[in-house]
């Protein structure tokens, strides 16, 4: 017959032989018959509530129903935000800005936040964007434009057009504006 010792919040437990016929149990467990602790099993009871008025933390008595023991836990306190606006995430070309909140206890709000515009994508060098689909090219300085004109991406026999093209720009002195109103300069080798 086997004997169990149960286990407790701070012991393991275990499973021993028993005659049955005298009623002898040993003391020695029976090898890999171990019980794990059950850990304890804490009652809790709030000693401070937690205020962001006051600024405290919420105090916690705990105690145990199998052993008695105590412990006592603290838990920082956080404020009650509600939304008092709403925020809209970025996109390829426009920020975006995160909620903005107020607490409902002490007012204290929790500002909104800028999301970058994440810029554009185009992995497969299609000419458009990989997210939002819209045409862009980069224009020489790099920022990214929808104008399809030829200063913004010239190749090829473009790039000779183009080329032409500033000669007489700067022969005549006239202003390098392009049809969507940005002023370039020559094209870098």
């Amino acid at each position: 017959v086997v004997d169990t010792v149960a286990a407790t919040c701070k012991e393991n437990g275990y499973k021993r032989d028993k005659c049955l016929s005298c009623g002898y149990v040993s003391e020695k467990p029976i090898e890999g018959s171990e019980i794990p602790t059950t850990g304890h099993s804490m009652v809790w009871i709030v000693k401070t509530a937690p205020s962001c008025i006051a600024k405290t933390d919420m105090v916690e008595i705990g105690n145990c129903s199998m052993c008695g023991a105590t412990e006592e836990r603290i838990t920082p306190y956080t404020h009650n935000y509600f939304k008092i606006g709403e925020g809209y995430a970025a996109t390829c070309v426009e920020n975006g800005i995160t909620n903005h909140y107020k607490c409902l206890d002490c007012f204290a709000e929790l500002e909104s936040v800028v999301i970058p515009a994440f810029g554009h994508t185009d992995a497969d060098n299609n000419g458009a964007c990989d997210v939002c689909y819209e045409w862009f090219i980069e224009a020489p300085d790099g920022t990214p434009t929808s104008c399809r004109c030829i200063c913004h991406n010239p190749d090829g026999i473009a790039k000779l057009f183009y080329k032409i093209y500033l000669f007489f720009i700067k022969l005549f002195g006239a202003a390098q504006e392009c049809g969507c109103g940005a002023i370039h300069y020559e094209l870098e080798e």
